[in-house]
Parts: C-alpha cells; sequence; structure tokens
C-alpha cells in the first residue's frame, strides 16, 4: 500500500537519467540503480537468469488485449519500449505513488501511454506560455511545446518528421494512426517539388527559420502524406482521423482548435506570430507548394487542420497566414489536398 507498478514513462525517464546499462546495473553505493538480471519464466520453467532482467510496468500495450510494457535490460543493451504477454513471469520494482507532472515526460508519444486523470494532471502541471520540450520517438528529434493562451497543449515547432529518413515503420505505437506505413514507404514520399497528387504521399524538408520568432520552417505535407496515408480520391469528403503526428498528439480541428486558439490570443496578426514567451502562438511563414519548388517561404503559413471543408471537394480547411497583408484566416479557409502545408499538433 503506498507503492506501485512504475509506468512505461517513469522507466524511459529512469533510463534517461542512468544514460547507461552500466549504471542502470550499478549499485546505489555506487551511483546505479541496481536493476538485477533475474530472467524471465515461462511455460514453468525459469529462463535467462543472469543474462537477462525483465520488469513489469502498467501500461498496456496499444491496441492490445493480453500485451504489457516491460523495461528489459541484459548484459549490454536496454530496450524502453517493448512489451511482453501477461501469461509471462517478469521482475517488479515498486515505485512510490507521486502525482505525475510534465517533467516526467521525456518523449511526445508519452502522452498516450498516460490515463485520462494522469493525462489532466499533466496538462494542469503545465505553465501557461512557457516551453518545454519532447523528443518524438520515430526520430529522435526535440520538440519544443506549450500550453497556449486556450489552454491547449500545442507544439510549437512545425512538424519535421523525413527530414532524417526513418529507420522504424510509422505504426500505432508511435503515430496517430491504425495502420502502419513502412519506413521505406514513408522515405519514398520525399521529394523536392510538388506534382498535383491526391493519391500518394509527398513532402518537402524547408530550409531556414522565420524571423520574427525563431521557429525552423520544418517540412510541408501534402494532404495523403498528412493524414498518414487515410485521405485519398477527389471526392473524399471525410474528416481525417489518421495523421502523422505523434501517437497521443492529432491535427488540430478548424474550429475547436484553430480558431478557438486565434480569438484566445486576441485576434491578431502579430499574436498568432509572436513567441510563445510573449503570449504568442509562434506560427512561422513556412510557404506551401503545389506543382513544382515550394513559394513563398518567409511571405506566407498555411497549416493543415482534420476538417474536410466546403467545396472544392478535395480541399480541408486550413490555418492561412499571410505576411504581406498582416492577415489571418484560422476558420473557414480551404486549401486543396494535393497542395503542400506545414503541421501544428495538439494533444488529444
Amino acid at each position: 500500500a503506498g507503492w506501485r507498478l512504475p509506468t512505461m514513462i517513469e522507466y524511459r525517464k529512469l533510463y534517461s537519467q542512468y544514460n547507461s546499462n552500466a549504471l542502470l546495473r550499478a549499485s546505489i553505493a555506487n551511483n546505479g540503480a541496481a536493476l538485477a538480471l533475474a530472467g524471465y519464466f515461462y511455460s514453468g520453467s525459469p529462463r535467462g537468469t543472469g543474462e537477462n532482467g525483465m520488469f513489469w510496468t502498467s501500461t498496456v500495450q496499444n491496441g492490445s488485449v493480453t500485451n504489457m510494457k516491460r523495461m528489459s535490460i541484459d548484459t549490454s543493451s536496454v530496450y524502453t519500449d517493448s512489451s511482453y504477454s501477461r501469461y509471462f513471469g517478469l521482475s517488479i520494482r515498486c515505485i512510490l505513488k507521486e502525482t505525475t507532472s510534465i517533467s516526467d515526460l521525456v518523449y511526445m508519444q508519452d502522452f498516450n501511454e498516460l490515463t485520462d486523470s494522469d493525462r489532466i494532471t499533466v496538462i494542469n502541471s503545465m505553465q501557461l506560455n512557457t516551453i518545454y520540450t519532447l523528443i518524438d520517438k520515430r526520430d529522435n528529434k526535440a520538440y519544443s511545446i506549450a500550453k497556449l493562451s486556450n489552454g491547449r497543449i500545442w507544439m510549437v515547432d512545425n512538424l519535421d518528421l523525413g527530414r532524417t529518413a526513418l529507420s522504424t515503420n510509422l505504426t500505432s505505437e508511435n503515430t496517430n494512426t491504425t495502420t502502419t506505413i513502412s519506413n521505406s514507404t514513408f522515405n519514398g514520399w520525399k521529394k523536392t517539388s510538388g506534382s498535383y497528387t491526391l493519391d500518394a504521399g509527398e513532402f518537402i524538408n524547408i530550409s531556414g527559420t522565420d524571423s520574427v520568432n525563431g521557429t525552423a520552417y520544418g517540412t510541408l505535407y501534402n494532404y495523403f502524406a498528412a493524414s498518414a496515408g487515410t485521405i485519398a480520391g477527389s471526392n473524399n469528403r471525410a474528416n481525417a482521423v489518421s495523421d502523422l503526428c505523434p501517437a497521443g498528439w492529432r491535427l488540430p480541428q478548424s474550429s475547436n482548435d484553430s480558431w478557438n486558439l486565434y480569438t484566445s490570443i486576441g485576434s491578431t496578426y502579430s499574436a498568432i506570430r509572436a513567441p510563445v514567451a510573449n503570449g504568442g502562438a509562434a506560427f512561422a511563414l513556412a510557404g506551401y507548394f503545389t506543382s513544382g519548388a515550394p513559394t513563398d517561404v518567409g511571405n506566407i503559413g498555411y497549416y493543415w487542420t482534420s476538417d474536410v471543408s466546403s467545396p472544392p471537394s478535395n480541399a480541408m480547411y486550413d490555418i492561412e497566414i499571410n505576411g504581406s497583408y498582416s492577415s489571418v484566416c484560422a476558420g473557414g479557409c480551404g486549401m486543396v489536398r494535393h497542395a503542400g502545408a506545414a503541421i501544428r499538433c495538439v494533444v488529444k
């Protein structure tokens, strides 16, 4: 009583703090965590004693009815994202019951592993207009996130998935999708110019940073890519449920998120462009692409939402920020899906 099983998030944090197999194995007197290689049991017999140690967490494997996440360590390696069926026998290390906070999270995807009550606790622990940093486990890229004026948790960097070729597949464990996209398929979507594509993925990396808020321009995605390959066809009128956001995050909704944010920060161009520390939303003018190379980088910013727009049938609502006219359209503006726009994700 008063103790509990650690979550997978807490084991990842433990590993990030010790940052080596040797220290996780070392004795407490030598500043280690003293994790033992007790092995496991399967079908009645202990196995691997002295070779590996496996420890139960309280975190269910996403989408599984039989598997729980485990912390695993052997003589040279550490695994913080694996799982085992519950009929295996693993070791237990208990942790004192404490309140979860944003400082306990390491990865963007950790939001997906929080219980509903813990997610609320974490969000409440975040200070308004304060930058926090989490890592996308798909490519180990760090992103700034913040609780913005509408109380929602937003990425305040543009998604940049694909700048470095992925070596891991996109699955429901790491991405907001129920389907799987192989890393080779995703890597093949990378282009240098657009080509009016509705039924295949395209993305283009943009160099440089925004002059107002210092945010990197990131990557522009056509909507097939932005929706993780789920929205295709010239007459598709569906909202996006899946997308390229990390698991636990999603594309913003046009009214509930985008318009709500815009009005909550004062409905001004300067506020949506201003740094977060100044009460703004730090949206960058990353340009766009249609057919050919990206255009208007540094002048215009387009950001996808998850909502299908009014006609034409192949358009989605977006956030449009025009630097030439200091104007913003955060609700009711649509962009054709073959075009490439930036992505800012919000916590589900």
